[in-house]
């Protein structure tokens, strides 16, 4: 009994023991966990303190160098303004000698001034007797000045006339020169229709025996040999020259505003006996008639603007001792007048 008591009272001993241990066990765990935590945070202290004092080292040597730098400046700028005073020092030395010597002309011109005073009012006085002098001639002129004023008055009028007669005239000139483009055009398209009227002709005759001629007067002149238009010593239209009148009379009625002339010539060979003619005058005078009368009975060329003359020999063109020459006389010639030409 007494060894199974003392046994059990070993083991709750023991029991106890451990039990104590462990929780000084536990204790020792937890004090030394808590040692670390504030070792912890004494270190991150101890760190943001060091890393504080080494901003302050850092500023502290700026405001050093700062310190050494307004130093330096506050002794160049001592330096500057010592200078600056000796040189305002000398400065206002030669301004007061300056000063000094502008008083002394100051004083000069002053005299100078109170002797060209006198002088002046001498050049016054004698301007004042000048002036009366002048107002004297200004009323002996003032009749001539109201008279040139009515002259420059007239002179004006007459200048705005002439103003007015240049601008008439400007206005005419412009006139004249669009009159002058427009006759100018008027000529060229005369010109190549006259031109087509001739080569029409010639297809038609198959030769060239009509010549068109344009004078500078504007007047176009159709000359064509008789036998175009006639057989020897007759006075009647052959076939051949009804086509080319009619042919011509296209082109004259395109100009209903201007006069023809129709001229008969000759040459000075004298009418035969056997001819129903008493002279060459009859014969180019009926050739021209027969002309007009066809222009205006079959082509209805207006009878007002016709003319018939009758030139006989007495304008030719080439000699008469040659045949050709005597061919080139026997011609009719049909003028277109220029416009608004009047009758002789």
């Amino acid at each position: 009994m007494v060894d199974i008591a003392k046994t059990t009272h070993n083991q709750d001993s023991q029991r106890l023991a451990w039990g104590l241990f462990f929780l000084l066990a536990v204790a020792a765990a937890i004090g030394w966990y808590l040692y670390q935590q504030a070792l912890d945070e004494t270190r991150v202290v101890a760190q943001n303190n060091q890393a504080r004092v080494d901003e302050l080292d850092a500023a502290l040597l700026e405001l050093r160098r700062e310190k050494s730098r307004l130093e330096t400046e506050l002794t160049s700028e001592r330096e500057q303004r010592k200078q600056e005073i000796s040189r305002l020092t000398s400065t206002s030395a030669e301004l007061e000698s300056e000063l000094q010597q502008r008083l002394t002309q100051q004083e000069r011109l002053n005299r100078q001034v109170n002797d060209e005073k006198q002088q002046l009012m001498g050049r016054l006085d004698e301007a004042q007797t000048r002036r009366q002098q002048l107002l004297q001639q200004i009323d002996d002129v003032s009749g001539d000045v109201e008279a040139r004023e009515a002259e420059l008055a007239d002179a004006n009028r007459d200048i705005s006339e002439l103003k007015g007669q240049l601008e008439q005239n400007r206005q005419q000139q412009a006139m004249l020169e669009a009159r002058i483009e427009q006759i100018s055009e008027q000529q060229r398209q005369e010109a190549q229709h006259f031109a087509d009227l001739k080569q029409r002709l010639e297809e038609e005759l198959h030769e060239s025996r009509v010549t068109i001629t344009q004078l500078k007067n504007r007047m176009t002149v159709i000359d064509m040999t008789s036998e175009v238009l006639f057989r020897s010593g007759s006075a009647r239209i052959t076939p051949t020259g009804r086509k080319v009148l009619d042919v011509i009379a296209a082109s004259l009625n395109a100009y209903p505003k201007r006069a023809i002339s129709v001229e008969g010539h000759t040459d000075d060979v004298p009418i035969g006996e056997h001819l129903p003619f008493a002279s060459n005058w009859e014969l180019s005078t009926a050739r021209a008639l027969a002309a007009v009368d066809y222009l205006q009975r079959e082509n209805k060329v207006a009878a007002d603007r016709l003319r018939v003359v009758g030139l006989g020999e007495f304008h030719p063109v080439a000699s008469n001792e040659s045949a050709a020459g005597r061919k080139l006389n026997r011609r009719i010639e049909i003028r277109l007048m220029p416009e608004n030409l009047e009758e002789g």
